[in-house]
């Protein structure tokens, strides 16, 4: 039996309403030949604390024994070889015979404790059987699966928010860069302005000096002409009286 990629879903509602709209489109799907259904257990819970627990298989019975078989098979290889994949084959395919196949009553119980009232919650295990035919293609090929995962929508939005928050994370620290640089060109034009000032407040002091230097010039060429002039008086003075 060829087994395609099986998927498993936990899915909640807070507030459950029983439209069924989604199962309208899993059973879709699986009509169209996409998926297989092969569990689908459901709890609900309604706002008095009561459950309902509602269980859905897309297997016939022969199929769900062979499910088992398969699914132990290879848990039994992966755990001990050839031998362990026997034993796991028979013992998938008796808890298969025996109804266990899905979720026990404690199961269902551990589930509806975490249901807030009014909500509801589903595990589905679905079977890919479109890929079936895309895996073997590619195991012909020599190729093997090295990783896997779902793109969702919230995980996509999670993915943009992320980004967008790095993307603001470095236009902080390019406006903060920005701002250091424009910090130290304003830094460097007020030392060059400080350099400026100084250099002029050099110049007029020197000119300042100069000026005094010129001042006391002048000051002393006017008291060596009054002493001049009052040298010249006397000796006229003293002229006049020798003549008398």
């Amino acid at each position: 039996m060829a087994v395609g990629p099986i998927q498993i879903m936990v899915i909640g509602f807070d507030q459950f309403e029983a439209t069924g709209e989604a199962l309208d489109a899993l059973m879709a799907a699986s009509d169209a030949g996409a998926i297989r259904v092969i569990d689908l257990q459901f709890v609900s819970k309604n706002e008095n604390g009561d459950i309902e627990a509602v269980e859905l298989s897309g297997l016939t019975e022969d199929e769900t024994i062979e499910f088992g078989a398969v699914i132990g098979g290879l848990l039994g290889a992966g755990a001990s070889g050839d031998e362990g994949m026997i034993e796991g084959a028979i013992a998938g395919a008796e808890i298969a015979t025996e109804g266990a196949y899905g979720m026990t009553a404690e199961d269902v119980l551990e589930i509806a404790a975490q249901v807030p009232p009014g909500g509801a919650a589903a595990i589905l295990a679905i079977e890919h059987t479109w890929a079936i035919d895309f895996r073997d293609a590619v195991v012909n090929q020599g190729g093997a699966l090295l990783g896997q995962g779902f793109l969702t929508r919230d995980a996509m939005l999670m993915i943009g928010a992320e980004a967008q928050a790095m993307a603001d994370a470095l236009d902080a620290i390019a406006v903060s860069e920005a701002i250091q640089m424009q910090a130290a060109v304003d830094a460097a034009e007020a030392v060059a302005l400080s350099d400026i000032i100084q250099t002029e407040a050099a110049r007029m002091a020197a000119e300042s000096l100069v000026a005094a230097a010129i001042i006391e010039e002048a000051a002393f060429e006017d008291a060596a002409t009054t002493v001049l002039a009052a040298l010249e008086a006397q000796d006229k003075a003293l002229a006049e009286i020798e003549n008398a």
